[in-house]
């Protein structure tokens, strides 16, 4: 974990070795409910999207505050 590396020595620390092994991955079919519940699971704040035909492209990363930014905004759009 990034906090964790020595300041003396952080600039030549590199960034598999602070990388989290623990964030899980969506696609973009799934809903926000179902991102959340992978970060839940995994305690992060964090989940990677990957396209399904080649999951090894990244499209994207989706946080919490995305998440919560997104439903507030879909509250908002019902009320008014």
């Amino acid at each position: 974990e990034a906090t964790k590396v020595d300041k003396t020595q952080s600039w030549k620390t590199t960034v598999g070795s602070i990388a989290r092994p623990n964030i899980d991955v969506c696609y973009p079919g799934e809903t926000a409910l179902d991102a959340f519940r992978k970060m839940s699971q995994v305690e992060t704040g964090r989940v990677l999207i990957l396209d399904p035909v080649n999951p090894k492209k990244l499209l994207g990363i989706v946080t919490k505050r995305d998440i919560m930014h997104a439903l507030a905004k879909k509250a908002s759009e019902s009320i008014g």
